[in-house]
């Protein structure tokens, strides 16, 4: 094309892959531990790996934007204050999601799902340590699949909904009291995982750091845009990236019981085995309506926590407001509107 024809409108027939993948953590495989991880991952609706030229890999989450006209593949909010800054200062000349993702795979950025990952992996070498002492070169790893993914819209089951958001909510409104959690004592705690939902395989969690300036909260409000994510804060301040979704594996009986339908066959995740269920942090999180230690903020709630921020001339944050205080503020607002 010529010069008046690449400064035209970019955007334009495009099928908006910006607004459909959701990059959300970028970690390392170095030893076993961490490309049994990337298998963990694989279990999950709509997660998908990438391996950049770097070395390093980053996850997706594959979901269509809650402000995506999936029809006419445009932003609903386009040009107005809802929209987040990290889309108004998008620079679609340089745009990295069609580039990527629209365009002939290029080894700068290989899509991976289970099947390309399997054979990854059987061409590392590991040492004793299990620490991964040889690579397959990039080029030849391009060159080894046999053809590239396609893009297109995930059509995994749909998104699951929260029940015990919807009870928190409803008991702060009616002002109804939850059912306080049952006594246990150690020896309760022999099986664990009996009864449970398998609420460990229901969510997939990522490490954001609490937000320093008004670039973070920005961050994370573009995220809460995408239906089924969520942030944790927990009582130590840290923040989490939280996606609710559904491991691949997961059975539920009649009694609503949930357990896992690879149990003790070799294709199970390492971190599946190891994993102590007797400290699970799943079910004390996302099994009760209002944890103790812990709080969920869809975007409604983020929208309060924001606005107890204040922010310094250059946007950096005076404060850090922290799980206790936020959910006070949601409380009390959402009584406030009863």
């Amino acid at each position: 094309m010529g010069f008046a024809e690449a400064r035209d409108a970019p955007c334009a027939g495009c099928s908006a892959s910006c607004c459909t993948f959701l990059p959300l953590h970028d970690f390392q495989i170095t030893r076993y531990e961490e490309l049994d991880y990337a298998f963990y991952l694989l279990n999950f609706d709509r997660i998908e790996l990438a391996l950049l030229s770097g070395g390093s890999w980053r996850v997706h989450y594959r979901a269509p934007c809650s402000n995506l006209d999936t029809v006419t593949r445009r932003c609903t909010v386009h040009g107005t204050d809802r929209q987040p800054h990290v889309c108004k200062r998008y620079n679609p000349y340089s745009c990295f999601y069609k580039r990527m993702f629209e365009s002939p795979e290029t080894i700068e950025y290989i899509r991976m799902d289970r099947e390309r990952l399997k054979l990854y992996a059987s061409m590392l070498v590991f040492n004793g340590h299990r620490d991964i002492v040889s690579y397959p070169e990039v080029g030849f790893l391009k060159e080894a699949f046999d053809k590239p993914l396609a893009f297109s819209e995930a059509t995994d089951p749909e998104i699951p909904a929260s029940q015990a958001l919807t009870d928190w909510k409803s008991a702060v409104v009616t002002g109804k009291p939850l059912m306080p959690l049952p006594v246990k004592t150690f020896a309760s705690f022999a099986s664990p995982c009996s009864g449970c939902a398998a609420w460990c395989c229901t969510r997939v969690s990522f490490p954001h750091s609490a937000p320093a300036n008004v670039g973070n909260l920005d961050h994370i409000r573009f995220c809460l845009g995408f239906p089924g994510v969520e942030v944790g804060v927990n009582e130590h301040g840290g923040w989490t990236i939280v996606v609710r979704t559904r491991c691949q594996h997961r059975v539920v009986d009649a009694s609503g019981a949930g357990s896992c339908g690879i149990f003790g066959k070799p294709e199970r995740p390492s971190a599946c085995q190891v994993y102590d269920a007797s400290l699970c942090g799943y079910r004390s999180q996302f099994g009760h309506p209002r944890p103790a230690r812990y709080l969920r903020l869809t975007r409604e709630g983020f929208e309060i926590a924001a606005k107890m921020y204040t922010l310094d001339d250059n946007g950096y944050a005076l404060n850090q407001p922290g799980y206790a205080e936020i959910r006070a503020a949601i409380e009390q607002e959402w009584s406030a509107g009863a």
